[in-house]
C-alpha cells in the first residue's frame, strides 16, 4: 500500500477513535484501535502495533466480543512471531484458534491456521505445520478466499525457504499445488 493511502487511512482511524472516545463507544474504540494496530504493523512500527493490539484486545474482552477477540489474538500472534517471540506467538495462536472454533468463525480460523503454519515452519516443526496448513488452506478454499490463501502461501514459501524446507511436499494445498 502506498504511503499516501496509509496516511489517509490513519487519519480516518484516528478520527474514528476520537469520536468513539468522545461518545464512550467502547466497541467502536476497540475496532479503531485494531485498525490502527494493523496500520502500524503494515508500516513495521512493531511497538506501536503491539500497544494498539493489546488495547484492542482489552476492549474486545471488556465488551464480550469473542469473535473480535479471536481476530485480535491471531493478529497479535503474527506480530509477536515477527518480533522473535515464538513461544508467546504459539500460545496466542492457540487461544485465537480455540475462540474461532467456539464462536464458529471459520474464515478467521482458516486465516490463522495458515499463519500458525508459518510460525511452526520457522520452528522446524514441519509435520505440525503441514497439518495446520492443510486445515487452514481447506477452510479458505471452502470460502473461495483465493486472495487470502495466495498471500499466506507466499508467506509459507518464504518461511520454508528461510528454514531450509523449500519444496517440502507436506505443504500441498487441498486440490493440488504446493506453496512451498
Amino acid at each position: 500500500m502506498d504511503q499516501g493511502k496509509l496516511d489517509e487511512a490513519e487519519t480516518g482511524f484516528r478520527e474514528a477513535l476520537r469520536i468513539s472516545l468522545e461518545v464512550a463507544d467502547r466497541p467502536g474504540e476497540g475496532a479503531a484501535r485494531g485498525h490502527l494496530a494493523s496500520l502500524h504493523l503494515e508500516r513495521r512500527n512493531f511497538p506501536e502495533a503491539e500497544r494498539e493490539f493489546n488495547e484492542a484486545l482489552a476492549l474486545r474482552r471488556a465488551t464480550g466480543n469473542r469473535r473480535s477477540e479471536g481476530v485480535v489474538l491471531g493478529d497479535l500472534a503474527g506480530l509477536i512471531a515477527a518480533t522473535g517471540r515464538p513461544e508467546e506467538a504459539e500460545r496466542l495462536f492457540r487461544q485465537a484458534l480455540e475462540i474461532h472454533r467456539s464462536v464458529g468463525d471459520r474464515h478467521d480460523e482458516g486465516l490463522h491456521f495458515c499463519d500458525f503454519a508459518v510460525l511452526l515452519v520457522s520452528l522446524r516443526r514441519l509435520d505440525e505445520a503441514a497439518e495446520a496448513w492443510r486445515k487452514g488452506a481447506g477452510i479458505l478454499q471452502g470460502f473461495g478466499d483465493s486472495r487470502g490463501l495466495l498471500r499466506r502461501a507466499a508467506n509459507l514459501r518464504e518461511a520454508c525457504s528461510a528454514a531450509g524446507a523449500a519444496g517440502e511436499p507436506r505443504f500441498s494445498e487441498p486440490g493440488g499445488g504446493s506453496p512451498a
